[in-house]
């Protein structure tokens, strides 16, 4: 089949006391100025923001974008700490999971180019594929994580090998050969990265071309993406953030750099809070795709995933422990519930968080690059996230209630 030219179109507990009155003064600041428009008071912000740095809390990027009101960007802590370097705003990091949501958009756009289709099995494309199966989960499955593909990163062998560089047949044949499913295929939900590993290999296969290439030539290039791609030249990669790690011992570490080859089309990109919100405003519109395309993209299947992305009824008082608790049973949408578009993601020495709230007009992006090994709590963000959400909502609540009287 000749393929069409491409074109441009589109979990843990609550903080001790102490960081809790530290992210209560940060937001109580912060927010406001966003909903009001008033002018930042940047020396102010960045001396709250050090209050966390200093203690180790925190180190990262964060946007909060309120619609056509205002948008602030800060940046905290270090791109590398040996020697000091610190982060800025054009910092790149690795993104994790939130990978998925670019795979399984490029995935849509071959569907709309006639090249796949979402009810094929996804043996029709991976026809070397070793297992059976190939024949019985189609794409939709491996999209809403609905295949019954054990995870490969629940191997015991994951963390050792995570590191290492395989060719795309040895992984499969190392990591997906020989694994029974774990139920019939579209019967159930399991959080599997299997499933989005496969998605990059078919992507490749029906257009010949590399994953960082496609996702170039569809979404980073048009949407002005100039800060993000694959890691697979991660040595080549100017102004990358290192990930570590904080040890029991209090002494902070480099954190293990996992293989391009192990992360690929699942975990395997870095980008910028900037680029991320371009994205975001993206899937707002038809920049990146049809309108069909992106409601498939964003309806929720089980356990509320859809494709590379969560779409939740979700309280906004309870924001924290769902993103702790990502498949936990959906809400009723009622009054106290907001329809809420994320994914959460972790690497070795990386923490990261996508969120839109489309009534709000409310996106955040959190970016971390430091994970605390010594606590129950690896990462700030979901407290974060509670907090900005928390504040953003009563406000626009209060501004509304001022403007009637």
């Amino acid at each position: 089949m000749n393929r069409p030219k491409l074109k441009y179109s589109y979990i843990l507990q609550p903080l001790v006391h102490r960081l809790s009155v530290f992210l209560f003064v940060i937001l109580f600041g912060l927010v406001p100025l966003i909903v009001k428009s008033q002018t930042i008071d940047y020396d102010q912000l960045k001396s709250m923001i050090d209050s966390l740095v200093s203690t180790d809390q925190f180190s990262g990027s964060i946007i909060v974008d309120v619609g056509s009101e205002k948008k602030i960007h800060y940046t905290a802590g270090y791109a590398n700490r040996n020697p000091n370097i610190m982060l800025y705003g054009s910092t790149r990091f690795e993104i994790a999971s939130l990978t998925k949501q670019f795979t399984a958009a490029l995935i849509l756009k071959l569907c709309e180019e006639g090249l796949l289709s979402l009810q094929d099995p996804f043996g029709k494309y991976l026809e070397w594929y070793p297992e059976e199966y190939k024949d019985q989960v189609s794409i939709h499955h491996l999209m809403a994580h609905q295949s019954g593909i054990p995870n490969y990163t629940n191997d015991s062998d994951w963390p050792e090998l995570s590191t290492q560089d395989f060719a795309q047949t040895d992984f499969v044949a190392h990591f997906l050969k020989a694994k029974a499913l774990e139920f019939d295929p579209g019967s159930d939900f399991s959080y599997s990265n299997s499933n989005y590993y496969l998605l990059g290999l078919i992507a490749e296969e029906v257009t010949k071309e590399k994953y960082g290439d496609l996702l170039y030539e569809y979404f980073f290039k048009p949407l002005e993406m100039n800060n993000s791609g694959t890691l697979e030249n991660r040595n080549e990669i100017k102004n990358l953030a290192l990930g570590y790690e904080k040890l029991a011992s209090g002494y902070i570490d480099r954190a293990p750099a996992q293989s391009y080859s192990t992360a690929f089309s699942v975990s395997g990109l870095y980008s910028t809070p900037e680029d991320l919100l371009r994205w975001s405003k993206a899937l707002d519109s038809s920049m990146i795709s049809t309108d069909t395309t992106l409601n498939k993209m964003l309806t929720p299947y089980l356990a509320d995933y859809g494709y590379g992305l969560l779409v939740s009824e979700i309280n906004p008082n309870l924001l924290a422990n769902r993103i702790r608790n990502p498949f936990a049973k959906n809400e009723s949408p009622n009054s106290h519930t907001t329809r809420s578009i994320w994914h959460w993601g972790a690497n070795p020495g990386y923490n990261t968080l996508f969120l839109k709230i489309p009534d709000q007009q409310l996106t955040i992006i959190i970016l971390e690059n430091l994970t605390k090994l010594s606590t129950d709590i690896p990462t700030i963000i979901p407290d974060i996230a509670q907090d900005i959400v928390t504040k953003v909502l009563t406000l626009k609540s209060s501004g509304n209630n001022s403007g009637n009287h």
